[in-house]
């Protein structure tokens, strides 16, 4: 079923406001990071309880409550509550992917997606790593992503910008040089 990113952002951008206003970004970042953690380790029990439609709002409200209180900050809690009144917990893991990139926003860092056709050594990633940031001065957290069908090279996404130095667009780009020069 394919999601409105556009929900996950606004509910994201409330959450980080609202952290924001209270200078506590970085422990609602921890605790979010917390939860998500606690909820794999429990095979996702935790958010089909809440994603559960059979369970009363009563029950799922008690149990977040008894849960997290005592440990997150109270914006989680509350936030938590607000995805339960709206029905939108089943976009919780979106909407925390969300949160992430403003909170790297926020600490000046931005995430460049990288493609390779082969998985790249640590040694490979910190170098492009080093590059990128001195290249755009701010710092860089790399997704590394392996495609085989670039070939070789690599295709590097910031944002909305794109650097594909992949051999698959090499060889179409000289293809369409080579067809372009002969039909002239």
């Amino acid at each position: 079923m394919a999601r409105d990113i556009g929900i996950a952002r606004r509910y994201a951008m409330a959450l980080f406001l609202a952290a924001r206003k209270k200078e506590a970004v970085d422990r609602v970042w921890d605790d979010l990071q917390g939860v998500i953690a606690v909820d794999r380790a429990a095979g996702s029990r935790f958010r089909l309880f809440l994603e559960a439609p059979q369970i009363t709002h009563e029950h799922k409200f008690a149990a977040l409550e008894a849960a997290f209180r005592p440990v997150v900050h109270p914006l989680v809690v509350e936030f938590f509550r607000l995805l339960l009144r709206k029905k939108r917990m089943f976009e919780l893991r979106a909407i925390i992917g969300e949160f992430e990139r403003l909170v790297e926003a926020h600490r000046g860092v931005v995430r460049a997606r990288v493609t390779s056709a082969i998985p790249m050594h640590d040694g490979e990633l910190a170098q492009l790593v080093s590059a990128l940031e001195s290249g755009m001065n701010k710092k860089v957290r790399v997704v590394a992503n392996v495609d085989p069908l670039i070939l070789g090279g690599l295709v590097v996404r910031i944002g909305d910008r794109i650097a594909d130095k992949s051999v698959r667009t090499m060889l179409t780009q000289l293809r369409d040089q080579l067809l372009a020069a002969r039909t002239s």
